[in-house]
């Protein structure tokens, strides 16, 4: 879709604002909420946007779309993601295994029930469904796309002031936008990213993408 010229310039400076401009100012504490009232008030923002997008597909928010094709690829960059994560944290941070589950197990417990609902969910929403359809005018290449979704996902991590969380998210953010673009369901990109996500903090590695650093 060909945009003109004041359209695409103020699409352009409304995602500057809105997906590197905000988390700034939140890392900075300007914004006196706690981060997932913030991001799921945001990703509420953005749901009904979408909703009322006659150009958007609402069944991508609900459906499985092409995961037959897409799980088992899916399942496999996970496990040698996993094992690569975890080679890792036993070789430079052996200190942080599983420090999460054992040091907080109820905590840890409830963490599984409401991460998918309360965190992953909404990120998907913002950085995957949102994103990818209002300003994909602005990034038409498919992998374009995709290495914007990543960067704009990994800058909202900055508040956590470490390159740990900044790479980590780049990599998923890649991943799970490819998994979105490719199934074309937001469900399948969501079950991905709970998936990494749970393993991290499972393995010790949650601390540097939590500012309560549990474990």
């Amino acid at each position: 879709m060909r945009l003109r010229p004041s359209r695409k310039s103020y699409l352009l400076f409304e995602f500057t604002a809105v997906f590197f401009g905000l988390p700034g100012i939140f890392a900075a504490g300007w914004i006196p909420i706690y981060s997932i009232p913030l991001l799921i008030l945001f990703s509420l923002i953005c749901l009904l946007i979408l909703i009322r997008d006659p150009g958007f597909d609402n069944r991508r928010l609900v459906r499985l779309g092409a995961w037959k094709q897409l799980v088992r690829p899916m399942l496999i960059r996970l496990l040698l993601g996993c094992l690569l994560i975890g080679g890792a944290t036993v070789a430079f941070r052996p200190e942080l295994l599983f420090g999460f589950p054992k040091s907080h197990p109820v905590i840890y417990m409830f963490f599984l029930l409401l991460y998918p609902m309360l965190s992953v969910y909404p990120q998907g929403v913002t950085h995957r469904a949102f994103l990818l359809h209002r300003y994909r005018p602005l990034f038409p290449g498919y992998w374009g796309a995709i290495v914007v979704s990543a960067a704009a996902f990994s800058f909202m991590h900055i508040a956590f002031q470490n390159p740990v969380a900044l790479v980590l998210t780049f990599i998923g953010g890649i991943l799970f936008a490819k998994t979105y673009l490719d199934s074309g369901s937001l469900v399948l990109s969501v079950l991905e990213h709970a998936l990494y996500g749970i393993f991290v903090f499972t393995i010790g590695l949650g601390r540097y993408l939590y500012l309560g650093r549990f474990g």
